[in-house]
């Protein structure tokens, strides 16, 4: 029977997402009596103090115990042996993931008396080699940072960068790290996150980042987890609002005023038990909860300025400007400037009666810019966030939980400054939904399953219909819009209409679709855990699908024309014409259409496995092994839409189900175009799968004198986790553009006609697809590291050594470039003469990390709780694609984003006043309600500037920029070096020296190399004062005042760094190094009011 349970549960492990994995604890240790033997056969047992939830485990034969899969939250641990004193641990508190150790020593007695202690949370990891930090729910709510967005905590850990959008762990890439919400991914899979998932602190109970050394279990080198509140046995919530004014605003340096508008942010949550009087009974089973909040702020205030035409215009009278006007149609001359009624094209006349209002700004005779105004109020751009969980204990041996979030983005602004359009409605829906199971078959054996659906989709609606606007102007006798390519496709859209040499405001709107682009991460994921001896042994497969849709419709697609004084000139006659009677007649000087681009739909599956045994070799030491498999499978088009050039042939490789989308534009003789299986190619993915990725992960933890010191080390081989792509649907050759048409005198094309009949557009160059080695490797990394830590006074003390060097990483040169030498580019033999440039993917690129990183936590006692993080490190790589495309070691260099040092502190106090505190501790309630309840708490980020790379743009000296005439064009590249770029006293005047650079010589590339120039650094402290007011024990109102930047000290961004540019080595803003998201807050100092009531 034995036998068949394990066959099945393997089984079961092999069903198996990828990247989600589970957020649940384990607390480990051994048993030992009161002279240090073993004792096995000890009953431990594991209660959540909020939840009721029991976990239940029998000591070893080697004394050791473990309690796996346990949900994170505070619990009390006991243990029960005949002829032994119980044994009590209160305040155990387990974060996501958390490996604790707790060592029980049994003393002799009667079953009936105890042994009590207060454990309380671990400061120190002793069983594994990972290192990690995170945020608890106190720290979310009440660090002085000034939004509800997770992505601001990141910047408060140790190791951690802002890169662009993405956050960057101990030098991970944005492709290196997985991002989950209860162990469901919410990866693109793309090579990023669908961040808007992980935007507000008051979801979450928990924020966990392992970020170094992580195990086989997880496939990145950084690995984010997201733990959502869950109901407890008693009902409780919360509620929230924050406010911010432009009186809470410091003006910024460069500002003469303040920023307006006002900001808000309200929600609530509340949870608990399913409770039904009489039905249903959910206590210590059954828990709800729900959140929703909004981002909202005040009324939009539209300033709509265009520049209109006259009314005489628009009634073909030009005679105020002196002007003889010709009938193009015709040739007749009107001398005195008057274009009869008659002769004015029908469509025109529609055109500017519904989009050019008439002048209403100063003389409205006389043509001027800014000649309309119209003040228009609207709803302000709105963000809201929802999660809705259930979770159920069936039994102690089954437990079940769904989760489902919703986070939607409403943009609210107008479509250009022509009051004839409108509001855009553009709404950026992500949600994810996620469900686990938790089955226990026995204390040794337990399984895991997991499902995640994670989605993000902008549908994009114009405030004009494109099909409706083409229907109005086909509405005359003239008849429908002849010469663009039909049926029209569904979206907004206009018939954009515009002038040279006239300033009159376009008619132009983008071209949007709804649903716009789809993004989708499906995962189903089933993890096994056995526990044998000394061996704690888990095991899994991960399955996944990646979904990508888009289809982008060229601005053209109903038409673009453009109207210059052309056609109504009188020749020999100077003051004659006008581009807006050109207009008025409707014969266009140029005209465009656009080519429908086809849905880009691919898709990609994914499956992982791993195997990981924790080892506990005796009392002090463990060891950490693991091997993870993974096959993450090269993208392929529903519709066979992959194309990439092949070099060796010198020809276009298609997907065989692709060759009949070919676009009939193309100029035939061009270039061959083939089906991937007659070039002899992949037929599907074009590109070979990547099944050689075995990544192995060891550690060690060693305690050599007591619980309270270890010794931790790492290594481990971790894959980037997104393919390259093929060029897909939306590009050459399956879209391929017509060029623009000019209008000829001879045979004028005219209203309704927008495009002449025989024209079959043919590109005099055609871009060519990138061409990507077809057996591209996934880039790998070895990471390892080295740590001491130490733990007194309920502090944490380690000091950590990390090196992170990834390998093979994507790198892209142009094939298609002559030698750089001294000569004119059209002088040089190339590869392929007929072609432009031609992108090369390939492996190659190399980067290496190193790092000391010293960190003191402190967990919060007395009120007092603080972490304090200081990094030194170096990260030097080639990982850019070079200027040069014949020497990428030239690119080598120190990473722009990494600083040499960082220092970042948090602390949260509460003031030691108040019913319970030090003093005043048994003040009278209306003395306690002033006295008790504050609360200061404090960031602080400091570190020195990026890495900064200095340019130049020239006429290219090297003769490698593409140009068909004899002339250089202009390029930018690295300048010389020919003195000390560093000033003594750099100022945001002049940071850097700028006479330090010059121009290269023709013939070679600038000798500057990256990152040569230091940027402004950082140096930012927020702080936050709170005052919380307790009417009973479980009612609770807080205000908080939270000021980032609360010195206001100016923090610049980076300088402009073209030397050409008259601007060069000025700065223009601020925001610090990292003004971004995430980032440091490190702008002018902004306040923030927040009210909430917990209960």
């Amino acid at each position: 029977m034995r036998r068949l349970e394990v066959f099945v549960l393997l089984f079961l492990a092999l069903l198996g997402s990828a990247y989600g994995q589970s957020t649940f604890a384990t607390i480990t240790g051994s048993v030992t009596d009161p002279s240090g033997a073993v004792l096995p056969g000890v009953e431990v047992t594991a209660v959540h103090k909020t939840l009721g939830l029991k976990f239940t485990t029998i000591s070893n034969d080697s004394g050791i115990y473990t309690l796996p899969e346990v949900r994170e939250g505070e619990y009390t641990v006991s243990a029960v042996l005949t002829g032994f004193k119980e044994f009590v641990a209160d305040r155990i508190i387990l974060g996501a993931r958390a490996a604790r150790r707790l060592d029980i020593r049994l003393e002799i007695g009667e079953v009936q008396q105890k042994i009590e202690v207060v454990a309380e949370a671990g400061v120190i990891e002793t069983e594994r080699a990972v290192i990690a930090s995170g945020r608890s729910e106190t720290e979310l709510h009440k660090l002085p940072l000034s939004n509800n967005s997770m992505y601001f905590m990141f910047m408060t850990l140790p190791m951690t960068q802002a890169r662009g959008s993405s956050p960057s762990f101990a030098g991970s890439r944005t492709d290196q790290y997985q991002m989950s919400v209860d162990g469901g991914s919410i990866n693109s899979g793309q090579g990023g996150v669908i961040s808007n998932l992980a935007n507000q602190t008051e979801t979450y109970k928990e924020m966990k980042v392992e970020m170094v050394n992580n195990s086989a279990e997880h496939a990145g080198l950084g690995h984010v987890m997201f733990v959502t509140k869950s109901g407890e046995n008693k009902l409780h919530g919360f509620g929230f609002y924050n406010y911010q004014s432009p009186w809470f605003r410091a003006r910024d340096f460069f500002d003469a005023t303040r920023a307006s508008g006002i900001d808000l942010e309200y929600g609530f949550g509340v949870g608990g038990p399913v409770y039904i009087p009489k039905l249903y009974d959910g206590r210590n089973r059954t828990f709800w909860y729900l959140t929703a909040d909004q981002d909202s702020g005040s009324k939009v205030r539209e300033e709509l300025t265009p520049n209109v035409p006259l009314e005489a215009w628009r009634n073909g009278d030009f005679s105020a400007l002196g002007l003889q006007i010709r009938n193009p149609l015709t040739g007749e001359v009107y001398k005195d400037g008057k274009i009869p009624a008659n002769q004015i094209n029908p469509i025109s006349k529609l055109i500017q009666e519904r989009f050019w209002p008439l002048p209403n700004v100063g003389d409205v005779n006389t043509f001027r810019s800014r000649n309309y105004l119209e003040i228009l109020q609207g709803e302000p751009s709105e963000e809201w966030h929802g999660v809705a969980k259930l979770d159920h204990t069936f039994r102690p041996s089954d437990s079940v939980f769904a989760s489902y979030q919703l986070h939607q983005v409403d943009v609210n602004d107008w479509e250009t400054s022509l009051p004839a359009f409108g509001w855009k409605n553009w709404k950026r829906q992500s949600k994810v939904f996620g469900a686990g199971w938790n089955h226990t078959f026995s204390p040794m054996l337990l399984n895991q399953a997991r499902f995640s659906h994670a989605f993000n989709g902008y549908p994009r609606r114009g405030p004009l219909d494109g099909r409706e606007v083409m229907s109005y102007l086909g509405s005359t006798a003239l008849g429908p819009i002849q010469g663009l390519h039909e049926p029209y496709p569904e979206g907004g859209g206009v018939f954009q209409t515009s002038f040279t040499g006239l300033s009159v405001t376009s008619v132009s709107q983008q071209v949007t679709l709804n649903p716009g682009f789809v993004n989708m991460n499906t995962n189903f994921h089933n993890d096994l855990s056995y526990f044998r001896g000394t061996h704690n042994m888990k095991m899994g497969v991960q399955v996944g699908k990646v979904r990508f849709a888009n289809q982008e419709y060229h601005s053209a697609t109903f038409g673009s024309v453009q109207f210059a004084n052309t056609f109504t000139k009188v020749s020999g006659v100077s003051k004659s014409g006008h581009p807006y009677a050109d207009f008025l007649f409707g014969v266009p000087t140029s005209m465009s259409r656009g080519v429908p681009e086809p849905l880009e739909d691919t898709r990609r599956n994914v499956m992982d496995l791993y195997f990981q045994d924790d080892w506990k070799v005796n009392s002090r030491l463990t060891l950490n092994m693991g091997l993870r498999y993974e096959y993450h499978a090269p993208w392929k088009a529903v519709n066979g839409m992959l194309a990439m050039f092949d070099p060796i042939a010198g020809r276009i490789v298609v997907a065989d189900e692709g060759m009949s989308a070919v676009s009939r534009y193309l100029p035939a003789g061009y270039v061959d175009i083939v089906s991937a299986s007659s070039a002899g190619f992949n037929s599907d993915f074009l590109v070979n799968p990547d099944r050689n990725k075995l990544a192995p992960r060891v550690g060690f933890a060693y305690r050599p004198f007591d619980g309270s010191t270890v010794v931790r080390a790492g290594y481990g081989i971790f894959y980037d986790m997104t393919p390259q792509s093929p060029s897909a649907a939306g590009s050459s050759p399956f879209v391929q553009g017509e060029p623009t048409y000019t209008n000829s005198a001879s045979s004028l094309v005219v209203f309704p006609r927008v495009f002449p009949n025989t024209a079959d557009a043919k590109e005099a160059t055609v871009s060519i697809p990138s061409a990507i080695n077809p057996d591209l490797k996934f880039p790998y990394t070895q990471q390892w590291s080295l740590t001491l830590e130490h733990e007194r006074w309920n502090t944490g003390f380690r000091a950590s050594y990390v090196g992170t060097s990834t390998h093979q990483m994507f790198w892209s040169r142009n094939i298609n470039s002559p030698a750089p030498d001294d000569q004119l580019f059209v002088n040089k033999a190339r590869p392929f003469p007929k072609y432009p440039g031609i992108s090369y993917v390939d492996n190659g690129g190399n980067h290496i990390y190193n790092a000391l990183n010293l960190d003191v936590s402190h967990h919060i006692t007395k009120g007092f709780s603080f972490q304090t993080t200081y990094t030194w490190a170096r990260d030097m790589g080639d990982d850019t694609n070079p200027l040069n495309p014949f020497n990428r070691s030239a690119e080598r260099g120190p990473d722009e984003i990494v600083p040499n040092q960082r220092f970042v502190a948090n602390a949260i106090y509460e003031l030691p006043f108040g019913r319970g505190k030090r003093l005043f501790g048994n003040a009278p309630g209306y003395l306690d309600m002033a006295l008790g309840g504050w609360e200061f708490s404090l960031v602080s980020q400091q570190q020195t500037g990026k890495h900064l790379t200095p340019s130049i743009s020239m006429a290219d000296p090297n003769g490698i920029i593409w140009t068909a005439s004899a002339n250089r064009p202009s390029t930018t590249i690295r300048p010389d070096l020919v003195g000390n770029a560093k000033l003594d006293n750099p100022s945001h005047e002049q940071w850097f020296n700028v006479a330090a650079f010059a121009a290269p010589p023709v013939g070679r590339f600038g000798n500057a190399g990256r990152g040569i120039i230091t940027g402004p650094g950082l140096n930012v402290f927020h702080a936050g004062l709170l005052k919380s007011f307790r009417f009973y024990e479980d009612l609770k109102f807080v205000v908080q005042l939270v000021a980032t930047n609360v010195f206001n000290h100016t923090n610049f961004t980076n300088p402009q760094m073209n030397v050409s540019n008259t601007a060069a080595g000025e700065i223009s803003d601020v925001g610090g190094p990292n003004n971004s998201n995430p980032g440091d807050r490190a702008q002018s100092r902004q306040m923030f009011l927040r009210l909430r009531v917990d209960f």
